[in-house]
């Protein structure tokens, strides 16, 4: 801790800025007698002579008395003002002198903490004693293990080098969080899980409205992700308007077959306008219809369930680049999977561009259609009979939420809970609700999206 002086500025906050600086202790000045001894040479008769100059003596600068009454403010508790939820394992405790004095500094401080601001002066949980020391920053808590889910009240008086003691301060506060994870008896809740909502994407029929801009269209299918699905391509790459219908593998591809169709379609009607191909997926079977006329038949066991969607690449003949105007899937078990013509702006997949004519598809682009797992909106509704005195909300999510409580947003944070990995670690949040609790029917809401 450096030594630096206070006015009515903040000694901590200098520190902040200041961490590893350190004034030199202010000394008074070494009181000495320098001689300063001049050689003259003379040559006059080959005789030298020495003369000596002595240098008048220092006085030393007179010495301040500190004056000066010293108080103390900003306590925090981890860095924070009244925090809610913090860790029990040893907060550290910060604060700020003030003093109407010159060369006012602390040389001590005494901490009491307590579970009520009633029994501060007993000091109940803790008291630190006087402790001759300068620190106001970070100083750790020195008690017995905190508990989990209270509120504890502290406060901090400090001495200045003029002698003079503080009053104690201002009573601050704060709260511990759940502390052992066996106190956790909440589950996660939120919309369907991945595998749930993938086992519905078995057999179907996908039905895509489309504009061949250039080269190719290609359409995943059965897709659990863009490295594993049937990626089927219309091209015409070559000049010949052709089938090209491949497996993908952990990421290979393996192309089945080269199938020529210009009997159904030639390459001027394939190239201008919008058409429709058409996939229907039957255990095995796969069913390939363009514009309503079977072009291929065949049986393949390599995926068994997953998403539509798309592959654009650039090709050695160039960009292959199309528009879907319109995407339609419809389950024989579970009806309509997905309908979109995207005049509502949206796109439900995870990449291409939504402008006023579809879905635009720029090389190099591989896209399937965007999970909804991550994204519901939850609604809960609670009745209250009795009076709330004190009521905490303890949150969290594997991605990014948002709480309301009876339409009024939980807390002030944004992003919540913050960045971790998921798979090691999750922060969660406390909260006050005590003052958004009505008597009668209560609602909590919330809102789930893709995390970090």
């Amino acid at each position: 801790m450096s030594r630096n002086p206070l006015s009515r500025a903040s000694a901590h906050l200098f520190h902040a800025a200041h961490t590893g600086f350190r004034f030199p202790t202010p000394r008074s000045i070494i009181k000495r007698s320098v001689a300063v001894t001049a050689v003259i040479g003379l040559l006059t008769s080959g005789i030298s002579l020495a003369s000596t100059v002595n240098a008048p003596t220092a006085v030393a600068a007179p010495t301040a008395t500190p004056t000066g009454s010293i108080a103390v403010t900003a306590l925090r508790v981890n860095g924070l003002v009244e925090p809610l939820g913090i860790p029990g394992k040893d907060p550290v405790f910060s604060w700020k002198n003030e003093s109407d004095g010159r060369g006012i500094m602390q040389t001590a401080y005494e901490v009491r903490v307590a579970t009520s601001e009633g029994e501060l002066p007993q000091a109940n949980v803790w008291l630190s004693g006087r402790v001759n020391s300068e620190e106001q920053l970070n100083v750790v808590y020195d008690g017995p293990d905190l508990v989990s889910r209270t509120a504890y009240a502290w406060q901090v008086r400090t001495w200045n080098n003029a002698g003079i003691r503080s009053e104690w301060s201002a009573p601050a506060h704060f709260e511990t969080a759940i502390l052992d994870s066996g106190e956790w008896n909440a589950e996660w809740i939120g919309g369907p899980e991945e595998g749930d909502q993938m086992a519905r994407w078995t057999d179907y029929t996908a039905s895509i409205d489309f504009t061949m801009d250039n080269l190719v269209l290609g359409v995943y299918a059965r897709a659990s992700d863009v490295s594993n699905a049937y990626m089927w391509q219309l091209s015409v790459a070559d000049g010949t308007p052709k089938l090209r219908p491949h497996k993908k593998v952990n990421g290979g591809f393996s192309l089945l077959e080269d199938k020529d169709i210009s009997q159904f379609v030639s390459l001027e009607d394939l190239t201008a306008g919008v058409h429709n191909l058409t996939l229907t997926l039957d255990g095995s079977e796969i069913i390939t219809l363009l514009d309503g006329e079977e072009i291929d038949r065949r049986t393949d066991s390599s995926h068994a369930r997953g998403y539509i969607g798309f592959r654009q690449v650039v090709a050695a003949e160039g960009l292959e680049n199309a528009t879907v105007r319109g995407v339609t899937v419809t389950s024989p078990d579970h009806g309509v999977l997905l309908e979109t013509d995207f005049t509502d702006g949206r796109n439900p997949f995870d990449g291409g561009s939504v402008t006023a004519n579809g879905l635009e598809l720029r090389a190099p682009i591989e896209t399937i259609l965007r999970s909804r797992t991550a994204e519901p909106l939850l609604r809960k509704e609670f009745p209250v009979a009795k009076t709330v005195t004190q009521a905490r909300v303890y949150a969290s999510a594997r991605g990014v939420y948002q709480l309301s409580l009876n339409g009024t947003k939980v807390g002030d944070q944004e992003l919540a809970p913050g960045w971790t990995d998921y798979n090691k670690r999750i922060s969660f949040q406390t909260y006050d609700v005590t003052n958004l609790i009505s008597s009668g029917i209560n609602a909590f809401g919330a809102m789930l999206a893709d995390g970090w």
